[in-house]
């Protein structure tokens, strides 16, 4: 494996620190509608974590690389940037032509905690 994907798995692993059951809040401004955004984005969150767990074990790697892609492009956008960090990174892992198998099971499995501390921020009135 290359310095680059020993980096990369180095800095998943202190964005998901297995230690850290905090949640993840949206930086998105709560109001009405941007709480139903992210409760969208959350209820699909949960089917890229399934689908991801599920092309991870079964070594498609196509079909991971889509929900990596998927979470990437997303997360940003509904104000979940470390998801969009963590999963840019976890393609790279999962590009590099020397990571071992062990390496994008970490890269996923960390980006995967992430995700589920993943919460709907308290709406006020």
């Amino acid at each position: 494996m290359t310095d680059q994907a020993d980096k990369d798995i180095n800095i998943l692993k202190s964005d998901s620190d297995d230690n850290d059951h905090s949640s993840i809040y949206s930086t998105l401004p709560v109001n009405r509608e941007s709480y139903d955004l992210i409760v969208f984005f959350i209820g699909e969150l949960q089917q890229h974590i399934e689908k991801m767990s599920v092309s991870l074990h079964s070594n498609n790697l196509r079909d991971l690389s889509h929900h990596l892609h998927q979470i990437k492009g997303a997360g940003g956008s509904f104000g979940f940037q470390i998801l969009t960090d963590a999963a840019e990174r976890a393609e790279q892992v999962l590009e590099e032509k020397s990571a071992r198998d062990s390496d994008r099971v970490k890269a996923v499995d960390s980006l995967i905690c992430l995700c589920k501390r993943v919460k709907a921020p308290p709406v006020s009135e």
